[in-house]
């Protein structure tokens, strides 16, 4: 009876003839011959989500890499190639990124990880001003005060002209140089086919530009100061500090009558009143402008109150916003503010607002949902005692909103710190220590004399600009 079985078996075994190897390789698809429109369009789709991906699909063949384009954009203009949705994070260790010499990025998107070794801070010669909207890096030589901006991935970079000149004769203040910030936009020029890199200062007014290729920095504005900043669709757009208006910073009024002031004065409640502080952040969300009002200490016993505007920079009319969707996360801080997708990053809450508050009261972090209009506190510190001192520490390891909201102060990111445990622990040590370390870290950069052919340099194009075509400025209208 077995040998019956075993007999159907071995027949219903030959019914399904197994292919020899010949046949099995010749059956294997050769992704090498694939068409060069279907690569194309692969590639675009891609290209569309992160360039970091794009560059891995060129890598496979060379057949791919010839039918595509390669992604070091010598001018960085196109914004396709750039690293957008990527976030550096921060070890928390104290270790600066310029001394470390590499930065970890991750990808909000896809929740990738990379960490990238840059020569340009390998050798300690460029100190880490800040990173663009979009993701590229700006660094600033310590002994020439010469500005370059580089492509963390593709390692393209762009020179720009030194800080001198303008330090000694417009800004003349040192921390302002230390801890200045800057965005990237197109060039104004209708010939240009470049970058325009657009700075600020935290401690001086004015707002200064250049390109790369030009001898020197242009003052485009004397007297406007902005508290916050957004690179958005080109442009940079900005909040005045004194007068709560929002206006366009770059590219810059062409004639006095050309009206630059997108909205002449951001309601913040109270009646408007000026005496009232508050705080401003603009933020891209789904190709859409926001600002987002933050009132402190409300009278029902909030800590914060939030007001959130869509902007349409056309008109400059401001439209309240109640919600931002189930799928929106916003994560707001001194130096620059970011949105991603709650879909993307299921551990954070959507519909809602991050931000770090470094107080022993309140909690490092806090969490804002805006459909019911709560607060609720993200982390607990603990204090420890060390040789007598002590410290406050959050609880790890650091989580991912954490991470984000240090990358969204720069300044404490650079100094190897998460944003909470700097500032406290700066308080817990009476300011002295991370303090003296942060003016030593400071007195590393090394700005050179103007020499006398720099001076009659920088006069003669005060001449040129004066002969040529008024340029209006947003300082009269602000």
């Amino acid at each position: 009876m077995a040998a019956v079985a075993g007999q159907k078996r071995r027949q219903a075994d030959d019914s399904f003839p197994i292919p020899s190897a010949r046949k099995r390789q010749a059956k294997v698809l050769d992704w090498a011959s694939l068409p060069p429109d279907i690569a194309v369009t692969i590639a675009e789709l891609l290209l569309a989500e992160d360039v970091v991906d794009y560059m891995c699909f060129r890598a496979v063949c060379a057949s791919w890499r010839a039918s595509t384009p390669s992604p070091r954009d010598p001018t960085l203009r196109d914004a396709r190639f750039r690293p957008r949705r990527w976030v550096a994070l921060c070890d928390g260790d104290g270790i600066r990124p310029a001394d470390a010499g590499e930065i970890a990025f991750f990808n909000t998107r896809t929740g990738r990880g990379l960490r990238v070794r840059l020569p340009d801070i390998q050798c300690h010669s460029h100190r880490i001003v800040g990173f663009t909207d979009d993701g590229l890096l700006i660094l600033f030589h310590m002994t020439s005060s010469a500005l370059r901006v580089v492509h963390p991935f593709t390692g393209v970079s762009l020179d720009l002209p030194p800080l001198a000149p303008i330090f000694w004769s417009f800004v003349n203040d040192m921390y302002s140089i230390a801890w200045m910030n800057a965005a990237v936009c197109s060039s104004a020029a209708h010939t240009s086919t470049s970058i325009a890199v657009v700075i600020w200062f935290p401690n001086a007014r004015g707002v200064i530009c250049a390109e790369p290729g030009h001898r020197w920095w242009t003052v485009i504005h004397k007297r406007l100061q902005l508290g916050t900043a957004l690179s958005f669709e080109g442009k940079l757009f900005g909040v005045t500090i004194r007068s709560r208006t929002l206006v366009q910073v770059y590219p810059p009024p062409s004639t006095r009558s050309h009206k630059y002031v997108v909205a002449q004065r951001i309601p913040v409640g109270f009646n408007n009143d000026p005496r009232v502080v508050c705080y401003f952040h603009l933020v891209a969300v789904k190709g859409q402008a926001l600002v987002v009002v933050r009132l402190p200490h409300n009278d029902d016993g909030r800590p914060y109150t939030f007001t959130l505007f869509a902007i349409d920079t056309s008109t400059g009319k401001l439209t309240q916003v109640k919600s931002l969707g189930d799928d929106c996360v916003l994560l707001i801080g001194r130096d620059r503010c970011i949105s991603v997708s709650a879909k993307d990053l299921p551990s954070l809450c959507g519909d809602s607002i991050y931000m770090s508050n470094p107080t022993r009261t309140r909690g490092p972090t806090i969490l804002h949902i805006l459909s019911s209009g709560t607060f609720e506190r993200m982390s607990i510190c603990s204090f420890t005692s060390h040789l007598g001192v002590q410290k406050l520490h959050s609880v790890r390891p650091f989580t991912l909103v954490d991470q984000l909201l240090t990358y969204c102060n720069h300044t404490e990111w650079s100094k190897g710190f998460m944003f909470h445990e700097y500032h406290a622990n700066a308080a817990a040590l009476g300011g002295d220590f991370l303090m003296k370390l942060c003016a030593q870290d400071d007195k590393e950069i090394r700005i050179p004399p103007l020499s006398k052919q720099d001076e009659v340099g920088m006069f003669k194009d005060y001449l040129r600009r004066r002969r040529g075509k008024h340029t209006g400025s947003l300082d009269k209208q602000v």
